[in-house]
């Protein structure tokens, strides 16, 4: 899901009562991705860097005997 954030948007709102006993851990996580209309067409950045570098080990494995070390 892309998403953007906007400067000043509001991510969370909570009023606890001053005598409430409540412990509250939140956590937000956000990733990073290729905008929607470019060849990332949205997609998280980390995951598909990591399958373009497995594809491109692949190609390289494939082709080694053709090179001499």
């Amino acid at each position: 899901m892309i998403s953007p954030l906007k400067d000043g948007t509001e991510l969370s709102r909570t009023t606890i009562e001053e005598a409430t006993n409540v412990q509250m851990d939140r956590e937000f996580t956000f990733d990073v991705a290729f905008e929607q209309g470019g060849a990332g067409q949205g997609e998280p950045i980390i995951p598909t860097l990591t399958q373009f570098a497995d594809c491109v080990a692949g190609v390289l494995d494939a082709f080694e005997s053709h090179f001499p070390p």
